[in-house]
């Protein structure tokens, strides 16, 4: 099983299913299930937005090379090292730039 898959099934449960997922939990985890910490287990944050985080993991973790990055990439050897390092931080931008339109839907 991966991200995605992960993903798409918390990104499917109801809001009850949610909570009973997080009740399992706490027994799980050892809680007696009666605390104030099973009233949000979550500890403030929505579930819902770390379902989106777990699908971008994969993104975030991937390559993400391209004609562009690559092509840079090619040419480092034969570059000065000032130039080099600048050629990693425009792949990094690169990269970033990529990530840009898919963090702008998950807002």
């Amino acid at each position: 099983m991966n991200f995605d898959d992960i993903g798409s099934i918390l990104s499917s449960l109801s809001e009850e299913e949610m909570g009973n997922l997080s009740d399992m939990a706490q027994q799980f985890m050892g809680g007696d299930g009666n605390s104030q910490a099973s009233a949000d287990p979550f500890g403030g944050i929505d579930p819902q937005m770390i379902a989106k985080l777990i699908e971008l993991m994969p993104l975030l973790q991937s390559k993400g090379d391209d004609e562009r990055t690559r092509l840079i990439a090619a040419l480092k050897p034969l570059l000065s090292p000032p130039r080099r390092k600048k050629a990693d931080e425009a792949i990094q931008l690169m990269r970033l730039m990529d990530l840009l339109p898919i963090i702008e839907k998950f807002m």
